[in-house]
């Protein structure tokens, strides 16, 4: 059934269960991390109490459910967009046989939108700027490369970047359903009706010898992929992860509690001084 179709819609909750479920904490990583199992009790009450209160109001057990949900999978959002959520559940969710869900974007008015896309791009930058710290090489790189780092990206260009993703990952999908829905029909039914086949040639040799060509260069296509497969892994970065690999780790945790790392680690623990050493000096001579 699509959202645009009739359907019943429950009766409006009230304020006293809507003020209860925003009262309600997120069954966030936060909840499991930082709440003892008597403090989650708490909250598994609430929300209990919150489908009895539901109840008596004589809304169905699935829309209290959506409203849940929504209020603990979506952090920005206003009433307004969380009701449209509700009610597209309700109309869109009705799975086929062996389907166990539909899945459908949260609908958002554009001011929760724009704020939800703001507060992503502040918190990626915020991660970034963490990881950055954490690992100087990232930064030396962004020098080297002369490059913008993602951390210092303002809120137009990840705008901007973010929608040519979209573009190409679209593009992408496009091209797959595409060739899906539209299979190459069988060479003799499309001569049948045309008095062609789909080369355009009128009779089976020509048809037969653009087959032969199709396929030498889908061939030669399979080949040049495998060569730049393998091209591609004898890049010096790839040489220096399989190298790293094939040293290998002999270190034991009851040692590494200790401090205590196996003979090539510590030799490692060098070489990645020195890597750092060197990209660092290299990126001072870039800008």
């Amino acid at each position: 059934m699509s959202p645009t179709e009739s359907k019943e819609q429950p009766r409006q909750p009230s304020k006293q269960l809507l003020d209860a479920i925003a009262n309600l904490r997120k069954f966030d990583e936060d909840f499991y991390l930082n709440l003892t199992e008597e403090q989650q009790q708490i909250e598994y009450d609430k929300e209990d109490k919150i489908y009895g209160l539901g109840k008596k109001e004589g809304l169905p057990y699935e829309y209290i459910q959506d409203l849940l949900d929504i209020h603990h999978m979506v952090e920005i959002a206003c009433q307004d967009c969380k009701q449209k959520q509700v009610s597209i559940r309700l109309q869109c969710n009705e799975p086929e046989d062996g389907v166990k869900e539909i899945m459908h974007e949260i609908p958002l008015c554009s001011e929760c939108k724009e704020k939800r896309d703001h507060d992503e791009w502040k918190e990626e930058n915020e991660r970034l700027r963490n990881k950055e710290t954490k690992n100087p090489i990232i930064g030396y790189c962004d020098k080297i490369r002369n490059e913008i780092p993602e951390a210092d990206l303002t809120w137009q260009q990840y705008q901007e970047r973010d929608a040519a993703m979209k573009e190409a990952v679209g593009l992408v999908s496009r091209k797959i359903s595409d060739a899906l829905d539209n299979q190459p029909e069988d060479p003799e039914r499309v001569y049948k009706r045309t008095g062609k086949y789909p080369d355009g040639s009128k009779n089976k040799t020509q048809w037969l010898k653009h087959l032969k060509n199709m396929r030498r260069l889908e061939k030669q296509q399979k080949l040049e992929a495998k060569t730049d497969v393998a091209l591609r892994s004898k890049t010096p970065i790839r040489i220096l992860e399989n190298t790293i690999m094939e040293i290998g780790c002999r270190c034991q945790v009851e040692d590494m509690r200790q401090g205590v790392f196996c003979d090539t680690c510590r030799l490692l623990v060098h070489v990645h001084k020195y890597m750092l050493d060197l990209f660092k000096e290299a990126a001072k001579t870039r800008r």
